[in-house]
């Protein structure tokens, strides 16, 4: 533009164009000056750049909403800019002139480690950025499209100080920029499985400018034009969008002072997660430079980008701290209880009712109150599990005696005493479990069981913090989507971190790890397994839950699944990697097996020795070695066409699908799923 703007400029003035032949080259020659060009170094410069890079990844970006293919996409698109000011800039252009690197290669550093701790982690990040293309000293005067996009490949590692991953970025940009003239689409030849390019998606963009006229003024003789925006504008708030996310850089070299503007698509984004996004690169930034002490000997991992709100929010949540009396058992106080208020009414179920005294006669023979009250320690044995896993628990605890039903007395041999008793109270509607979401649906068939004055209480906690942690009280008409664990107890704290131990931000997925007077002493004999999900933050003890949670804004946490691969199914803990390793004896070469909704498994499963009818076959002849851990789960081929269509069917659906091998991530298996399920209902 700047070459249009130049020649309309000296034809204004003078009157006329003046052009040599002889000196110039014009656009179409550039082809031909391309074909000319030794394209075996860059070739093999991007082949080493790229190699085992997935090139069709997009980077985990904190979406409001699933990735749309092109078609369903409306190209909205939102704006958000702010200036680094006067201090920022100085500080930033002080570093950058300070340690041999140009502000815009510092800039692609702090943007690498800004996506490092924005995608909670993500060390492979691989972005796109424009260049001129005029590589020659002859094109900088021909009008023309030379722009070229190529990608820039960063594989970090998070122990790196920032000044580490400086000089690593400074290296990259150069090499990369040096073999800017390879065609895009070359680049792409170079991985055939590729469809769609995910560094398309996030680029970086870095421009200078001089505001003597201003940015968007252009002189044409004595006239004076106002170029119009590069973004195009639809509405009060919106632009046309055809990228995911957009970071540009402006650098007014006149007063010489830095912008930023972040440009995202509204398919995937709300306008307020941009602005929380800006809000954080700009803290981020005053941590990296506009600080006495800048953190270029830290490592980049210890970074936050956790603004002064959020760390007031975060910190509320722990204030738990109460006062309460002696401990006592809890036994102790039911039966403290009976003696103040024995003929109250204890329990009532439909026209059956006990009163305080009668339950304690009732309990002093069965159920949990009876062991705890004759001196026991209460361990439940669940009949939905395997008869080997039974005696192992039995062994382990070492176990005097065992209480069974007439229905369960039978998974037991001869060698363990076992006590028959007469009654269990079975609920087999309201039935939730610890450490599993509480689903909605769950919820509103509560609430329409039980008087408007009645409260439903979420109650979250592994049994190795004393079951329960935290709690929240269900209001089923706000709580439409999903039903948050909470807040945490008195004296409990919860801290939800990523996997270096640091602080997540709010609305960001971490581990929680749970302290307070619940945490328990350890396992029975098992002193491996305790110092594994032990650790000592400030100098108190924590527990590993292995569960992923994440704050909202309202200082509630909300249950996302498990860190592991270990979900629950109807109450049964299940481990997905037996059940993968099962399928995996088979004529199966690879197989991922996730949880979806509530009541189903579904398994995504590759063979290269024989077709999908054979396939399914052998995986409903080998049922019976998933063994009892899943016996409620039945591969019911006949009716797999129907998992999108009926919600009630609890089996587990075998998929057949090619391609690239699978991630075993967690959170990709979600994805895949996600993905997968949308296409089939569309």
């Amino acid at each position: 533009m700047n070459v249009f703007l130049h020649d309309l400029n000296q034809a204004y003035i003078t009157g006329q164009l003046i052009v040599d032949d002889n000196s110039l080259l014009r656009y179409l020659d550039y082809p031909a000056i391309e074909q000319q060009i030794p394209m075996t170094a860059a070739s093999m410069f991007w082949l080493d750049a790229l190699r085992d890079c997935n090139i069709d990844y997009s980077l985990s970006l904190p979406f409001d909403r699933y990735r749309l293919s092109d078609e369903y996409r409306n190209g909205r698109g939102t704006c958000i800019s702010f200036n680094f000011g006067e201090d920022l800039s100085r500080a930033f252009l002080t570093y950058s002139s300070s340690n041999g690197i140009t502000p815009e290669e510092l800039l692609l550093a702090s943007y690498f480690v800004f996506l490092f701790k924005l995608t909670n982690g993500e060390s492979d990040l691989c972005i796109g950025m424009n260049t001129a293309g005029r590589y020659r000293e002859e094109l900088m005067l021909v009008i023309g499209m030379f722009v070229n996009v190529i990608p820039l490949r960063c594989q970090l590692d998070p122990h790196w100080s920032f000044h580490q991953l400086v000089e690593d970025v400074r290296s990259i940009a150069r090499n990369s920029l040096k073999y800017s003239y390879f065609p895009l689409q070359r680049i792409l030849a170079q991985h055939p499985n590729a469809t769609k390019p995910g560094f398309l998606q996030t680029s970086f963009e870095f421009r200078s400018y001089t505001s003597k006229n201003g940015k968007n003024k252009v002189m044409i003789g004595n006239a004076q034009f106002i170029a119009a925006s590069s973004s195009i504008k639809i509405g009060e708030d919106e632009t046309m969008s055809k990228f995911d996310f957009i970071l540009t850089i402006q650098h007014d070299l006149d007063i010489n002072q830095l912008s930023c503007t972040i440009n995202a698509s509204l398919d995937l984004f709300d306008r307020k997660t941009v602005d929380m996004i800006a809000q954080r690169f700009h803290s981020m930034l005053k941590q990296l430079f506009d600080t006495e002490d800048v953190p270029t000997n830290k490592p980049i991992y210890e970074l936050s980008l956790i603004l002064p709100d959020e760390k007031l929010l975060i910190k509320s949540m722990n204030n738990t701290q109460v006062l309460f009396p002696s401990p006592t058992c809890i036994h102790h106080e039911f039966v403290h209880q009976v003696m103040k208020h024995p003929q109250k009414l204890a329990v009532e179920l439909d026209d059956q009712s006990l009163t305080y005294s009668e339950l304690l006669y009732y309990v002093q023979v069965i159920g949990i109150m009876a062991i705890e009250m004759a001196g026991g320690v209460y361990c439940p044995l669940s009949p939905r599990d395997p008869e080997h896993r039974l005696h192992m628990l039995v062994e382990q605890t070492r176990s005097q005696l065992v209480l069974v039903h007439h229905l369960t007395k039978n998974k037991f041999n001869g060698s363990i005493i076992s006590v028959g008793i007469d009654s269990m109270l079975i609920d087999n509607e309201l039935k939730g479990d610890v450490g599993e979401v509480f689903p909605v649906k769950l919820g509103k068939l509560m609430r329409n069981m039980v008087t408007s004055t009645c409260q439903i209480w979420n109650f979250y906690g592994p049994a190795e913090i004393t079951i329960d942690c935290t709690s929240h009280v269900v209001d089923i008409t706000s709580d439409t989507k999903s039903i948050p664990i909470g807040r945490a107890l008195p004296r409990y704290r919860c801290l939800i971190l990523n996997d270096f131990l640091q602080a997540v931000v709010v609305s960001q997925d971490g581990a929680l790890y749970v302290g307070g007077v619940g945490v328990f002493a350890g396992y029975l004999k098992r002193e491996d397994l305790t110092t594994r999900v032990f650790i000592v933050i400030d100098g108190e003890i924590f527990y590993r839950t292995g569960d992923l949670v994440r704050m909202d804004r309202n200082g509630l946490l909300e249950y996302q699944g498990r860190k592991d691969h270990q979900i629950k199914l109807h109450g049964q803990r299940v481990e997905l990697r037996e059940i993968e390793r099962c399928l995996l004896d088979t004529s199966i070469s690879t197989c991922v097996v996730i949880k979806w909704g509530d009541d189903h498994l579904i398994a995504y499963v590759q063979s290269s020795d024989i077709d999908e009818k054979q396939l399914r076959t052998t995986i409903y002849v080998r049922r019976k070695d998933i063994g009892d851990l899943a016996q409620d789960i039945v591969i019911n081929i006949e009716q797999l066409e129907q998992i999108y269509r009926s919600t009630t069917i609890q089996e587990i659906y075998i998929f057949c699908i090619t391609g690239p091998r699978f991630i075993g991530h967690n959170r990709s298996k979600q994805r895949l799923a996600a993905i997968i399920i949308s296409q089939a209902r569309e």
